[in-house]
């Protein structure tokens, strides 16, 4: 057969089929009736550069749950996290280890599919909504909380968010951290970490937005034990009972908007006090309302010039 397993007599997907990436489940027919066993069934993405590793994007046995045998006996239903075929443009492949399922008549173990022969992809994006930088809080497990105590705090967020961007994967830079940290005040031994998502930089680059990455991450937590973050020697430091959350960080979010007012608010009083000083008697509090107006007019430009993307209706002059 295509997938060199006699007993394989089809799969959904198909061979080289492009597939959703909101896909909920795979799902193998069998030419004889089957129990899952305790090998893996596991799902690799191709990297562009041949000389690099494939990259797990989750993994379990038979045995463990998680997949089921359908009430005819021949198929076996595989489910799918909302990360594993996350990433548009992209090759996957399905990789299922002999013993995967065994017989039900014989109980013997049953042959699987090999390296890159049940072969997935992905379509590109073609448009992004545009998603404004998003803040992420996790936290780490009691091992990882300790370790992070007892060793550099800035190499400690530096080594996760380059595991971060292998296993997203996204890219390195559109990574970053405050590094705030603070205890649980629900689990005291365990402390929680801060990280920022920022939005593509490059306009023309077709990449998954901000809170996209934001949803893959939380999954890859979630799903922890299944994952790439579970090998990774930084990410698996990670507690998955703990969700990642979002965090708003407001200074950053309205940074430009407190700088203008702050300065302005300076100009302001400088030019009060100046006034005041030239001619007590005039009618100085006008520049507090000339103030008022300039300000709102920058706070409806910054609008326009920052959100434009988030609003397709506005469209900056050219």
């Amino acid at each position: 057969t295509d997938y060199y397993s006699p007993v394989i007599e089809t799969t959904n997907p198909a061979i080289n089929e492009v597939v959703d990436p909101s896909i909920k489940e795979i799902i193998i027919k069998y030419t004889i009736p089957v129990k899952l066993s305790t090998a893996n069934v596991s799902i690799f993405q191709q990297s562009d550069d041949p000389s690099k590793q494939a990259l797990l994007r989750q993994t379990f046995s038979g045995d463990y749950k998680l997949c089921t045998v359908g009430s005819d006996n021949y198929t076996v239903h595989i489910p799918i996290f909302e990360s594993t075929f996350s990433q548009p443009n992209s090759s996957y492949y399905v990789l299922v280890d002999n013993n995967f399922v065994i017989s039900q008549e014989r109980d013997e173990p049953l042959m699987g599919i090999g390296n890159k022969i049940w072969m997935l992809s992905t379509e590109p994006l073609k448009t992004v909504r545009y998603s404004d930088s998003v803040t992420g809080l996790l936290r780490l497990n009691e091992e990882g909380s300790l370790k992070f105590l007892q060793m550099n705090h800035s190499v400690f967020f530096k080594n996760m968010i380059r595991e971060f961007s292998k296993t997203i994967p996204v890219a390195e830079q559109r990574l970053s951290t405050s590094g705030r940290w603070q205890y649980d005040p629900t689990s005291p031994k365990k402390i929680l970490l801060s990280f920022n998502i920022k939005e593509a930089k490059d306009d023309h680059a077709i990449e998954p937005n901000s809170q996209t990455v934001f949803e893959i991450l939380r999954t890859l937590i979630k799903q922890k034990r299944f994952t790439a973050l579970s090998s990774n020697e930084y990410t698996s430091l990670i507690d998955e009972s703990a969700p990642l959350i979002m965090t708003r960080n407001y200074f950053e979010e309205f940074r430009l908007l407190i700088i203008i007012f702050t300065v302005g608010l300076i100009v302001l009083i400088i030019l009060y006090i100046l006034a005041r000083r030239k001619n007590p008697e005039a009618k100085n509090s006008v520049i507090f309302e000339t103030y008022f107006i300039i300000q709102d007019f920058a706070v409806d430009l910054v609008f326009v010039l920052l959100k434009v993307k988030n609003t397709p209706h506005l469209k900056i002059p050219t």
